[in-house]
């Protein structure tokens, strides 16, 4: 077993990281599948401990990756449990006229629904479906979809390493149809593809020019005037696609919202102007992405207190918890966001001791700026900067390949599909992820 393992996590000459010549099995509890790439974090100048430390973690990641969750067979929403597959219901569309609240969840579902809705075809471009693909913990919002559009709830992709199981709320057919027009009723990025949804062709001849027109739709942007902007829909595209963040170095937050295409963002930011005055924040542009950042105490504090009157969900505990940042609570709060928030920055967050490192290089760097300005040198100080980043470089990748031992513990103890091999794999991989590289 132990061959199979050092086998498994190999790694080639160059450091390119794992491979396997053959699919190898380790059962149950730790299976292993078709190898993936491995992204190398790049160090500078790094002394013997930090290269045997990149090494571990290369070969821990790329274990971690391969490493499947338990089969999700429940999920919980709205303090309520429920089995998988969720069954089709007929869709809540002979309701009276809505009242406010209704009109509200509306928008607020238009909003999520443009940040991580979809709208495919399917059976050979013969019908459109409609889907929202969320994390496992994030049953709320397939449940929101199944009470007012009916459809179903399934299981969309197993959760393997740092990845979450996901499930999915999918409606087809005549459903689809309707849900397609009540969600077309408000101007939104996904209109276009929502209103060919809504008269999908029954005809066949007709239907491939639709799914054409389907495609297209889906890499086209927007002009900022067929879109539109509400408390609501802010609440619901910041719930799919935002991010809340508290700086590392002070009691600051800062809300975040990327797409690829600025439209939104831009009517997005004219919204927030008209709102809120003093708001002075505006789109930039980073890599293939625009970026709306909110910035200020003030600022944050008064958008993330109006989204959740509008019906802030997914997001509510973590707006709740931003809202109570201050000087005496920065560390505490930091630490509670990064427990609720995803895990696609989980082994890049600073811990307190990075924290700490990341001040002391602050302050060096300021001190060396000001002495550069006023004309002195003074190399000691260039020397203890460079002394502090190398210390920090260190400090962040020891914190990242211990976090990575506990994921890896805590995912192997979870899959108790075969006790009779769990105990042995864990013992092992213990031991391995406890050697030095």
């Amino acid at each position: 077993m132990w061959h199979a393992c050092r086998k498994a996590l190999r790694v080639d000459s160059r450091g390119r990281g794992l491979y396997s010549p053959a699919p190898c099995r380790l059962e149950s509890a730790c299976r292993l599948v078709a190898p993936g790439p491995v992204q190398r974090q790049p160090l500078q100048k790094c002394d013997g401990t930090q290269q045997r430390l990149q090494r571990q973690w290369d070969r821990l990641i790329g274990f971690f990756r391969r490493l499947k969750w338990p089969l999700l067979t429940h999920f919980s929403a709205f303090g309520k449990l429920y089995e998988l597959p969720v069954c089709a219901q007929k869709a809540a569309v002979d309701l009276p006229e809505y009242n406010g609240q209704s009109v509200q969840q509306m928008e607020y579902m238009v909003g999520f629904f443009d940040g991580d809705g979809c709208v495919t075809t399917m059976n050979g471009s013969t019908s459109c479906r409609l889907s929202v693909c969320v994390a496992f913990d994030s049953g709320e919002i397939p449940i929101l979809f199944h009470r007012a559009f009916g459809g179903a709830i399934y299981r969309a992709a197993s959760g393997r390493g740092p990845a979450k199981p996901a499930i999915s709320w999918v409606v087809t057919g005549r459903a689809a149809k309707l849900a397609a027009a009540r969600l077309r009723e408000l101007r939104s990025i996904k209109k276009p593809q929502l209103d060919i949804a809504c008269f999908w062709p029954d005809q066949a001849i007709d239907q491939p020019a639709q799914a054409h027109a389907l495609r297209l739709c889906k890499h086209r942007d927007l002009s900022e005037s067929q879109l539109g902007c509400s408390w609501a829909y802010l609440a619901g595209f910041f719930d799919a696609e935002g991010y809340i963040s508290v700086s590392a170095t002070s009691a600051s937050m800062r809300l975040e919202i990327a797409q690829k295409h600025p439209a939104i963002l831009n009517v997005i930011c004219r919204f927030l102007l008209d709102e809120l005055p003093n708001f002075c924040n505006c789109v930039r542009v980073k890599g293939q992405y625009h970026i709306l950042n909110i910035t200020g105490k003030d600022a944050a504090r008064i958008v993330l207190t109006r989204m959740l009157a509008a019906g802030l969900l997914l997001k509510r505990r973590e707006a709740e918890i931003a809202l109570t940042l201050s000087q005496a609570s920065h560390m505490t709060v930091r630490e509670q966001l990064s427990q609720l928030s995803g895990n696609q920055s989980r082994y890049k967050r600073l811990d307190s001791e990075g924290i700490t490192r990341a001040r002391s290089i602050t302050r060096v760097t300021v001190k060396l700026w000001h002495n550069s300005r006023s004309g002195k040198l003074r190399p000691e100080l260039k020397f203890e900067l460079g002394e502090l980043k190398q210390a920090h470089a260190l400090g962040c990748l020891q914190a990242r390949v211990r976090l990575l031992r506990k994921d890896i513990r805590a995912l192997l103890r979870e899959d108790n599909s075969d006790k009779r091999f769990n105990d042995a794999a864990l013992k092992l991989m213990t031991e391995y992820i406890s050697m030095e590289l």
